[in-house]
């Protein structure tokens, strides 16, 4: 049922889209009256198809075989992971060890805003703030005692400070092991992507131009010449003017007062700017005027461009590889957890069909065409907040259920090479055969049949 819904709404809507919408027609319900994209977005999250106004509480108390799950986000007030979670040791803080909430005001927190401050990645959103910029029931003010928090803390996505979830599961399994029962076995997926292309390039030439900084500046000051004149010959044509005549005061004095605004506004500007610089940098200030009068207007542009996409290639792509990098050297370096680890990354079948010949896996195990063209195609999609066709969540959902397959045959595999008598392991690998075998025969075979696509290789329309 969960995932019917999950999948249809990821499948219907464009959540960027749909949030842009929800700016522009919709009025603040959050405490704060922040209207923000990342707010508009949890009132998307929160639509009656996908989780309505379902409350935290609601997991909290649920008995389910769900007995630990943690939402991660990342607090900017002191730039560690912040997580709205449930342990079955109940030890498990909701919040981190700076800041919690009490569970009595988490319970009353709304899905759809947790899920908002867990997607919440810079460059894309602005920070959510909590409690403010979450909904509270019959549209309360946060309740009373909240926790500890400071006033407004900023939340972003979880990914910032825990890209793949590993501290979580960590401290779970901590908590675990304190009360006697560690977990049995983690499981680490990532959808993070290899590309052969560089994460930032430069053009192959500089840019050019005619157009240079001081002449933009003369532009600027026969404008503001042009509006002074402009001002003081209206107000040249006020002398003995009939002021209670309405006429008067849209020929005459509304446009003076325009002129007034366009002359003075440039003036101020330029004047607050250098104060400014000169106030922080009064050295550096002219020597960098210097440089850049001599600049064209598209060199100028040229080097804001480099420094904004160097910024976004070191924050989205450069630092979050060597962020996976480590904590997946701390996993495995760890002897406690190595025979109890398995990933899964979304091109891992791809690299097994190139290098198949080489690896010393049974025929059986190997991937077949159509699973690893369902591979391809998954990872090819973009990391967004929709999807551009139906074939690309299909083929993610279908890649994934191939690969977690594959991952868990392997480790299984590797496991009864040390136990061969393991009846579990025995057992485990039988049914994991017979999922594998249905797979190979149809990569596409547990994913939603009605959303199944008629033109994706090895994929087959619906009996």
């Amino acid at each position: 049922m969960f995932y019917q819904r999950l999948h249809g709404f990821l499948e219907g809507t464009d959540c960027i889209s749909s949030a842009l919408d929800e700016l522009s027609r919709r009025p603040a319900t959050t405490p704060s009256g922040r209207r923000s994209l990342i707010t508009a977005a949890a009132q998307v999250y929160a639509r009656p198809e996908f989780m309505g106004d379902a409350r935290f509480g609601t997991l909290l108390s649920a008995n389910t075989q769900l007995e630990q799950f943690s939402f991660n986000a990342t607090e900017f007030h002191t730039g560690v992971g912040f997580r709205f979670q449930k342990s079955r040791t109940g030890l498990a803080p909701i919040g981190n060890g700076n800041f919690s909430l009490t569970e009595g005001a988490a319970a009353q927190l709304r899905l759809a805003d947790i899920v908002a401050a867990s997607s919440c990645f810079p460059a894309g959103f602005e920070p959510i703030a909590l409690p403010d910029d979450f909904v509270w029931p019959d549209g309360a003010r946060p309740p009373a005692p909240l926790g500890n928090l400071p006033p407004g803390l900023a939340l972003m996505d979880g990914g910032v400070f825990d890209n793949q979830g590993i501290d979580a599961l960590l401290l779970a399994d901590a908590r675990a092991r304190h009360a006697g029962e560690p977990l049995d076995l983690l499981f680490v997926s990532d959808v993070d992507q290899k590309s052969e292309l560089a994460f930032f390039q430069f053009e192959r030439e500089a840019a050019k131009g005619w157009l240079a900084l001081p002449e933009i500046l003369w532009f600027v000051r026969l404008t503001v010449l042009g509006a002074l004149v402009s001002a003081v010959l209206l107000a040249r044509d006020l002398r003995g003017a009939n002021f209670s005549d309405v006429g008067v005061w849209f020929r005459l004095v509304l446009p003076m007062l325009v002129m007034l605004v366009v002359a003075s506004a440039p003036v101020i500007l330029y004047l607050w700017i250098r104060k400014k610089i000169r106030g922080r940098f009064s050295a550096k200030a002219e020597k960098l005027w210097h440089y850049l009068r001599r600049q064209k207007v598209s060199q100028a542009v040229e080097l804001v461009e480099l420094r904004g996409k160097s910024l976004v290639a070191m924050a989205s792509k450069i630092f979050m590889k060597r962020i996976r990098s480590l904590q997946l050297a701390q996993l495995f370096a760890d002897p406690r957890f190595r025979d109890r680890t398995v990933t899964s990354f979304i091109y891992e079948l791809l690299q097994v069909a190139e290098a198949g010949p080489h690896l010393d896996y049974p025929d059986w195990l190997l991937p077949t065409n159509a699973q690893v063209a369902c591979a391809r195609t998954a990872h090819q999609v973009d990391t967004a907040l929709w999807f551009d066709s139906s074939g690309e969540l299909l083929s993610l959902v279908a890649s994934g259920q191939s690969t977690t397959c594959f991952n868990l045959l392997e480790f299984v595999e590797r496991r009864l090479e040390q136990t061969p008598d393991d009846a579990v392991l025995v057992g485990l690998r039988a049914r994991l055969r017979s999922l594998w075998e249905r797979l190979k025969a149809d990569p596409y075979r547990f994913a939603s049949e009605s959303s199944r696509p008629v033109n994706v290789v090895g994929s087959k329309p619906p009996a």
